[in-house]
């Protein structure tokens, strides 16, 4: 059973019934209902964002236009969206937009944190460089802008652009995600430079002991790189080397319109959480890269409710 955004541990704390010395038909009772509550609640958002769906704006309209036309008609689009599959295939009409929606004054922090996340998700490199030499002022988005570029950031040119991927994985933002994701891209770089800075990290940080061990382990094996011509096999290899528990499958492939940028999704399994990455690859010519991957969503699986009490 796949319960969808419920973090069961905010409506109610469970443990298995043998644990229990004193289970009733009353607490029984309890956690279906609970069950029942949190199904209902998956439902209504499932429908929520149907209803907001049918009201979005025309984003084929939207590329049309120009200028401040254009950036204010993709703030309603986003104020009113959570999926970036849209954006990412029109995204060379619009990544002029998002990166105006960053920074403009009269926009909401949650508009502007999207359009940082999807410019991100694109992973055009100039994009890139452009958001560290213009960092988010705003607390909102204080952390979670630094996760989103050092997920994309494959091809890391300037001092500039190595220091922040180093102060990610060092935790100069206070925020294992950002952690996390400097880690693996600084692996995934597989590099002199990016070997030195985990080794680096690996002697200050021993609580990532473990996870930057295995990413100098990657290192030293002495991976191919990151490029095929095909975007399915390129993408089952990258799933391989960043999956968390076990590997579920690859999503196919969503293309831009100019057919040169796709988006992958990878299913992961761990205990009892499932988790969805999103890989980005861009073409050259023939050849297909790896331009960044990052967690997009993440599930919690509900246990059986025969074999689970809430506690008292």
């Amino acid at each position: 059973m796949l319960i969808k955004n419920a973090p069961w541990r905010s409506i109610g704390k469970f443990r298995r019934s043998d644990e229990m010395r004193n289970g009733t038909a009353t607490d029984l009772a309890k956690g279906i209902a609970i069950a029942v509550l949190a199904i209902l609640i998956s439902v209504w958002m499932i429908f929520s964002q149907d209803d907001q769906r049918r009201t979005l704006p025309d984003l084929q309209q939207i590329t049309n236009l120009r200028g401040p036309s254009q950036q204010q008609a993709l703030q309603s689009f986003l104020e009113a969206t959570k999926s970036g599959d849209e954006i990412f295939y029109h995204e060379s009409q619009l990544r002029s937009a998002l990166r105006a929606l960053i920074y403009a004054p009269n926009v909401s922090q949650n508009v502007s944190h999207k359009a940082l996340s999807f410019l991100a998700l694109i992973g055009v490199t100039e994009d890139l460089q452009f958001i560290i030499d213009n960092p988010p002022k705003t607390t909102w988005m204080y952390h979670r802008w630094a996760y989103d570029v050092a997920s994309s950031l494959l091809e890391p040119t300037s001092d500039k652009e190595w220091a922040f991927l180093q102060k990610c994985a060092l935790d100069g933002w206070d925020d294992p995600s950002v952690v996390r994701a400097g880690i693996q891209t600084l692996k995934l770089i597989a590099s002199l430079r990016s070997r030195e800075i985990l080794e680096e990290a690996q002697r200050q940080k021993q609580e990532w002991k473990g996870t930057i061990t295995t990413a100098l382990e990657y290192i030293g094996s002495g991976p191919a790189p990151l490029s095929s011509y095909s975007v399915e096999e390129l993408a089952d290899r990258v799933a391989q080397i960043v999956k968390i528990g076990e590997w579920r499958g690859t999503g196919q492939p969503r293309y831009n319109r100019s057919h040169d940028k796709a988006l992958v999704d990878f299913n992961f399994r761990a205990v009892r959480d499932g988790y969805i990455y999103t890989a980005t690859f861009h073409r050259e010519r023939f050849v297909w890269k790896l331009a960044g991957v990052r967690e997009t969503l993440q599930e919690l699986y509900a246990p059986p409710l025969d074999r689970l009490l809430p506690l008292k």
